[in-house]
């Protein structure tokens, strides 16, 4: 009965330690995350501007410049065939 208890509050310590390992490691890995966050900002995403309906168009109706407008759109996920505002090519 002896090896029997002492081998249940051995696997205890085990588990406390375990338990305390894991959460000073999830709060180092948030800390990390915060810190890379704040000092190492991402650089920001290219956008374009795409042509979108400004209200909804009635199938056959006529366009106005009214029913249009430029939407900011991420750039690497505006669609195929989409109408792109492109930037004036420089003066030489």
């Amino acid at each position: 009965m002896i090896g029997i208890k002492h081998d249940r509050a051995a696997a205890q310590r085990i588990a406390v330690r375990i338990g305390v390992a894991g959460a000073l490691a999830l709060a180092a890995g948030a800390s990390s995350r915060e810190w890379l966050a704040r000092d190492h900002p991402a650089p920001p995403e290219a956008m374009a501007a795409v042509l979108v309906a400004a209200r909804a168009i009635v199938p056959g109706a006529s366009l106005t410049a009214a029913d249009l407008r430029w939407q900011a759109w991420p750039a690497r996920g505006v669609p195929i065939g989409a109408m792109v505002l492109a930037a004036p090519a420089p003066l030489r």
